[in-house]
């Protein structure tokens, strides 16, 4: 008994649920020496070789596809398989032109398929077609064609009969989809899931016992024997860069690095000397580890943004902490200043590829990936793949869909699964028993869930990841079409990772396009040119308002345990922000009513050691950053910083082993500085609680900048900042009812639209916000962009405004314009303006020999306000111009009462007053007789549940 040939995992996405480890433990089970993968793609080859390998069983890689047709009937179903190191690379290119082409021609097969074996399917495609017509002679011709392709040619039989008919070389091919017999329904429910059309030929479950004859067995196990791999993955090596004139690159870099040191440093005092010294030590280990090129790569993508005034974050993860980056512009935050280590980030003790992610707004991250495709080569630059999987509650729904399972049940099976680890683990629950035992369809539809439980679904594109290669990427990977014209790889993250390929983040923030919309409209609005890369970092105003106001809108500051943590910090420098993105966080969250108390000195810092209590002075005593515990293991016990991240990292896996080892070495180098054992074992135990917990301080003052631009924008120019912010939100009106009452509490006004003074964006004007033409119910982007473009738009009377913008706004649309205020201008009521509309585009339409003053308005009393304001509502979604609020924000201000808004940042224990509407109210009647009340209290973004007791009521 032997493997399959055409052993197809769910990598292929064509309803198989064999996955690799399948294959694997089916191979051992059974005694196999060979195993076979056979997928449409390479997805899964590089982990199928690997675990092989580990398995002790020998791997044979091959790759189904589609061959031009010969006689243009329909195109041949064909798979390969590689001889060798060679045979592999060929696969690869195979796997790419099939993947972009979707059909491979005769010379291309000839190109690259050398040291391959070609296997036709003769129950599938041209052939099978052929066979059906009984054109042997046809058959003959396309056999004769194909043997001028490749010098190993066979054809995939069931049986012997072809063969001795046309005198080929035969395998048996059996296509395993699945593992065994009772897996078929689940494999056919795969398939109606992903819409996989069905196939002529029959799937068999990989555990099928095939008795073989002789002849035929004998040509399988030649066949395996021949196709076993043994690879050696090619090494990739990082891109070189084209320096000016082929200077060094080393040289290069250190000439751009000290040239924008310098100009970092020409406006400030700080010590040059001192960043002169660690930017000579970051250069050392840059060149000793071979990353001058990729520094010098990094920095011409973060140039070319730049130049195209491209809002590039400060910095993320652990580069900031590098001070060449800093220098270079790639980061913002200088390292020195802020007590970073270039070790956290690349350590010349640990080998491991430079991680610089770098943030860009969300709509032009595309921008700058096409600008590296350019630059270095479309065949050299590849988005990454990524695989969605069936996660517990798609695997029952979908398997349910196309079963035709009872919504309701569906829905019950959902909620039971929450107290599971997995579909399959409800099996043990009564009730489902139960029902599978009464249902067959039930059954089936459990069991084919619990199977599609985790498998792959589709293939996705990786969020951020690009990668880049010095030669083509087909050389390490198959490809395969990406998104914007790119090209995507077929192995994913880990694959590429370990291949050793360079990997680059690129992320689209989108808290960097609302930075750069905000600073646009105050650059517009006012004499004043923002640049957020240098805003003063200590504006009062900005703490102020942090402290006193609300967060909203504000990067990693909105949730409400966030807000509480501020006001409670009594934030008041940029320090605090950083601490507070690395406090209010699982773990590190159990310290902080420590460390508020010790804030303000309620409850004394613990003394640990004067060598370390400095270093945790800024923290309250709390070790909360991982460069902490780098810091003290130096200054402690002696590590050097390349040592002390190799501990940090050690630590923090919170393996016994690893533990018991790395105490030993960290108690040998303590008492070698002549450090108290004890003491010494008390600050280990120490660092070991903490190591989990501790945050990375350069990711934390870099996001803390981001924090802070958007603080410092909206503290002192609220109106442009929400202003983009409701733009954001103009589709829903919940949002749109909060920023609203912000507005208000900024002194500042939202008027209604208004067709002369508004525009596609909400617009300032003194101290008020002209809600835009495009928030507008049914009118679009298109509407506004041909409104926009009208040479001319006669606004003397509402019977000229339609007029001059015939063909642009059709009648719903003037309904909307009436219902929104958009037309209150004309001085026409709005019930004048709407039941005279008809007659008015009736007369536009007909009556052109009168002149435009000949129409009369036949004049209405206006609707009352409720109509009016159910009509406002109706054309935006919210009450504007009809807001009852409005009476009372005076008097709110005056006596400095509170909305429901405001409740989750009051203070608590205290009387307060609050002004809001109630909107429900539900009294009941107490054992003694006594009435109380469920009262809901709203304002125009909050509900607020409330209860008024028998003495209150």
């Amino acid at each position: 008994m032997h493997p399959f040939l055409c052993n197809e995992t769910a990598y292929s996405f064509k309803g198989s649920t064999l996955t690799i480890e399948d294959l694997i433990s089916h191979a051992k089970n059974h005694g196999f020496s060979h195993m076979v993968l056979c997928d449409t793609t390479m997805h899964a080859a590089y982990k199928f070789y690997h675990q092989a390998i580990k398995a002790g069983i020998k791997p044979i890689i091959g790759l189904q596809f589609k061959l031009e047709s010969t006689f243009d009937s329909m195109p041949l179903q064909v798979a390969v398989y590689a001889h060798n190191q060679q045979g592999y690379q060929q696969l690869l290119k195979l796997a790419s032109v099939s993947a972009v082409y979707q059909i491979v021609t005769f010379e291309t097969l000839k190109t690259y398929g050398d040291e391959m074996t070609l296997v036709v399917d003769t129950s599938e495609g041209e052939v099978a077609h052929l066979l059906n017509q009984k054109d042997h002679k046809a058959v003959k011709t396309l056999f004769e064609t194909l043997r001028t392709l490749t010098q190993s040619f066979y054809l995939g039989v069931g049986d012997q009969a072809l063969k001795t008919q046309f005198n080929v070389p035969c395998v048996p091919f059996y296509r395993a989809m699945y593992l065994q017999e009772d897996d078929a329904p689940t494999h056919d429910v795969l398939k109606r899931i992903l819409q996989v059309e069905s196939q002529s030929t029959q799937a068999q479950p990989l555990n099928l016992v095939e008795t073989l004859s002789q002849d035929l067995d004998a040509e399988l196990a030649a066949f395996l024997s021949k196709h076993a791999l043994s690879l050696t993955f090619k090494e990739a090596r990082l891109p070189s860069y084209q320096t000016p004139d082929d200077i060094p690159s080393d040289k290069y870099l250190r000439a751009l690095s000290k040239k924008g040191l310098g100009k970092r440093l020409s406006k400030t005092k700080k010590p040059y000397q001192a960043y002169e010294k660690r930017l000579e030590k970051e250069l050392k280990t840059i060149h000793e580890l071979g990353y001058d090129d990729y520094f010098l790569i990094m920095w011409d993508v973060i140039k070319y943004a730049r130049s195209e005034h491209i809002l590039v974050g400060p910095g993320r993860g652990s580069a900031p902490g590098s001070l060449v980056s800093y220098a270079l512009g790639i980061t913002s935050v200088d390292p020195i200043e802020h007590g970073l280590l270039f070790e956290r980030f690349l350590n010349a003790a640990r080998m491991s590829m430079p991680d610089i992610d770098v943030d860009f707004p969300d709509r032009k991250r595309d921008q700058v990936v096409r600008y590296v495709k350019e630059r270095f080569g479309e065949t050299c630059v590849a988005l990454i793949c990524t695989f969605g999987t069936f996660l517990t509650k798609s695997a029952l729904r979908d398997s349910a869909r196309v079963l035709n399972v009872d919504k309701r049940y569906v829905e019950e099976a959902i909620q039971t699964v929450k107290n599971y680890d997995s579909v399959s683990a409800l099996f043990g629950d009564a009730d489902v028993k139960n029902r599978m035992k009464q249902d067959e369809t039930l059954k089936t539809w459990f069991h084919a869930a619990s199977k599609l439980e985790g498998l792959p679904r589709h293939v996705s594109t990786h969020a951020a990841g690009v990668v880049l290669t010095d030669q083509p990427l087909i050389d390490y990977t198959a490809i395969q079409p990406g998104l914007n014209t790119m090209y995507q790889t077929q192995y994913e993250q880990a694959d590429l990772e370990d291949l050793g390929l360079l990997k680059m983040d690129f992320l689209g923030l989108r808290n960097l396009t609302l930075i750069e919309d905000v600073v646009e409209q105050i650059n517009i609005e006012t004499e004043t040119l923002i640049d957020v890369y240098k805003l003063p970092i200590d504006d009062e105003a900005t703490f102020r308002m942090l402290r006193d106001k609300s967060t909203t809108g504000i990067f990693q500051l909105e949730s409400d345990g966030m807000r509480q943590l501020i006001k409670q910090m009594k934030i008041r420098c940029f320090d605090d922000i950083q601490v507070v993105l690395a406090l209010y966080r699982p773990g590190p969250m159990e310290s902080i009513p420590h460390f508020l108390a010790r804030r303000f000195n309620k409850e004394n810092v613990e003394q640990i050691s004067v060598e370390i209590d400095d270093i945790l002075k800024p923290t309250q005593g709390i070790l909360l950053y991982q460069e902490q515990i780098m810091a003290i293991a130096v200054r402690f016990a002696g590590y050097s910083l390349n040592e002390a991240d190799l501990l940090r990292r050690s630590v923090s896996k919170k393996d016994a082993n690893t533990l018991e080892k790395e105490r030993k070495h960290f108690i040998k180098k303590a008492t070698e500085q002549n450090r108290d054992k004890a003491l010494a074992e008390r600050i280990y135990d120490y660092i070991v609680k903490f190591a989990n917990y501790g945050f990375n301080k350069s990711h934390s003052v870099a996001y803390g900048l981001v924090a802070y631009w958007m603080a410092y924008l909206k503290a002192n120019y609220p109106a442009q900042f929400l202003a983009v912010l409701m733009q954001s939100a103009l589709n829903n009106a919940s949002s749109m009812r909060h920023y609203m009452q912000e507005l208000h509490e900024y002194g500042l006004k939202l008027i209604s639209p208004d067709i002369n003074l508004s525009t596609d964006r909400f617009v300032k004007k003194n101290h008020a916000l002209y809600y835009p033409l495009s928030g507008i119910k049914n009118i679009g982007k298109t509407t506004i962009e041909a409104f926009k473009a009208l040479k001319s738009v006669d606004t003397t009377s509402y019977a000229h405004f339609v007029k001059s913008t015939q063909g642009v706004f059709n009648k719903r649309h003037h309904e909307y314009l009436i219902y929104s205020g958009a037309c209150d201008g004309f001085k026409l009521n709005k019930r004048t303006m709407k039941e005279n509309l008809d007659a008015l585009l009736h007369f536009l339409d007909y009556d052109e020999s009168f002149a435009l003053s000949d129409f009369v308005f036949e004049r209405y009393e206006e609707y009352d306000e409720a109509i009016l304001r159910e009509k406002e509502i109706e054309a935006i979604g919210f009450n504007i111009r009809y807001d009852e609020f409005k009476t009372y924000e005076p008097s709110a201000v005056k006596h400095q009462w509170l909305w429901p808004t405001n409740l989750k940042d009051a203070p608590l224990h205290q009387k307060l007053t609050v002004i809001a509407r109630i909107t429900r109210l539900k009294t009941i009647t107490t054992k003694q007789g006594k009435n109380m009340a469920f009262i809901t209290l709203s304002d125009r973004a909050v509900d607020m549940d409330s209860v008024c007791f028998p003495q209150t009521y």
